[in-house]
């Protein structure tokens, strides 16, 4: 998800203000100059889900998962008793992904078959790929059956997050969207997208769109059925911003930091914080929480 910055100067967005109007009236604070380290997406998870700035080298996604799988976030919080859940769709690209350690788990299995098991798995593309039925496998019809289970699991997420009743309370719930990263499987106004265009970047500012009305919409439902005694902490952060290649041909002069300007904002009630650093590296996100929720005493990085 592209911060506010590069949404507001690169595409110059009209609804990133009222986008932003909108949470803030809902008291949420936004931190628009803070940058990921890098824009690997699972590096960035296991990073801020431990606090622990793990060294960017490729080929240790093993180690990245693990520390995903066995988080120090969810640890923390399940020694003061709260409920963990993990809602995630990143397992389903990572098939060496350890078993989450986590009350609650919910992912893309949930909507797959046989078929797409096997079929549109990474093994029946390389298959598909090198015979004569190439053709097939980047066909629209072939994309859009391959990524049907995201889109039902994007429409689960919505549809739950802010109705999570059933799980019992205090509860820690992180969610892992593929939103608006490609594919692009929806236009602004939520309308599945022709599967021909699910990896042209032409698409990606009406999935922003989009995603920017799914956050309001759940960030809504979320505070509607709140116990008005006992609010939520809510957090809203991109992994890394819009991750544009350097041989990219649909985007112009897009400035190399705009990949890692990120979306940031709180919801800390009993908390000001607007005090916190625009900058605020998002490595500290659960230490400024823990800290004035549970006195933990996590030093800052």
């Amino acid at each position: 998800f592209a911060g506010l910055r590069s949404m507001r100067e690169y595409w110059k967005n009209p609804m990133v203000d009222p986008f932003k109007a909108g949470l803030e009236d809902m008291g949420f604070t936004f931190l628009e100059k803070s940058l990921s380290s890098d824009n690997w997406s699972i590096h960035q998870i296991a990073t801020r889900l431990n606090y622990f700035d793990y060294a960017y080298v490729p080929g240790h996604e093993e180690e990245w998962l693990y520390s995903i799988a066995n988080n120090s976030g969810m640890t923390y919080v399940e020694s003061k008793g709260y409920t963990t859940v993990m809602i995630e769709e990143f397992s389903w690209f990572f098939p060496t992904m350890p078993q989450i350690r986590a009350d609650h788990v919910f992912d893309i299995s949930m909507y797959e078959t046989l078929v797409t098991r096997t079929l549109y798995d990474d093994f029946g593309m390389l298959v598909m790929d090198a015979t004569m039925l190439y053709p097939i496998s980047h066909g629209g019809m072939y994309q859009q059956k391959k990524y049907e289970p995201l889109g039902r699991f994007i429409q689960y997420a919505i549809d739950e997050i802010p109705n999570l009743d059933e799980i019992p309370s205090p509860k820690f719930v992180y969610l892992h969207m593929l939103m608006p990263h490609q594919p692009y499987l929806f236009d602004a106004q939520g309308q599945p997208l022709d599967p021909d265009f699910y990896h042209n970047w032409e698409y990606y500012e009406d999935y922003n769109e989009y995603t920017m009305t799914v956050i309001t919409e759940m960030a809504a439902g979320i505070l509607e059925n709140a116990d008005p005694a006992n609010p939520p902490v809510i957090i809203l952060q991109s992994d890394h911003g819009a991750r544009v290649r350097s041989n990219n041909r649909w985007l112009s002069n897009y400035p190399e930091e705009f990949q890692r300007d990120i979306l940031f904002a709180l919801h800390m009630p009993g908390f000001d914080a607007s005090q916190l650093p625009q900058d605020l590296d998002p490595i500290n996100t659960l230490p400024v929480i823990f800290n004035h929720y549970f006195d933990a005493g996590i030093p800052l990085q």
